[in-house]
């Protein structure tokens, strides 16, 4: 399972982005970018044996700058997309 552009609009209507001014908008970007990637790498590393982690972690330096890095990552690697929807419904849970 991996994040689709549907989940991603649930998300921004559970979140009510399109309510909240710039600023607030770039405070959320900060704290997902910060809260749930930084789960979702622990819960995802957690579940990988050593070998796994170390190729997971030579992808992500390797494509750090690429544009589309996200996509690529969500289609490479559905489990960690999957434990990313998780974590943004859980923050979105909390938002409430």
């Amino acid at each position: 399972m991996h994040i689709t552009p549907t989940m991603m609009q649930e998300i921004s209507q559970v979140l009510q982005i399109d309510t909240l001014s710039e600023a607030e908008q770039n405070a959320l970007n900060e704290r997902v970018g910060n809260e749930v990637l930084e789960n979702t790498l622990l819960l995802y590393l957690n579940g990988l044996n050593e070998w796994e982690q170390s190729s997971f972690q030579q992808w992500i330096t390797a494509h750090a700058g690429d544009a589309d890095m996200m996509a690529d990552l969500l289609l490479l690697y559905p489990d960690f997309g999957k434990i990313l929807s998780q974590q943004i419904i859980l923050l979105a849970q909390k938002s409430q």
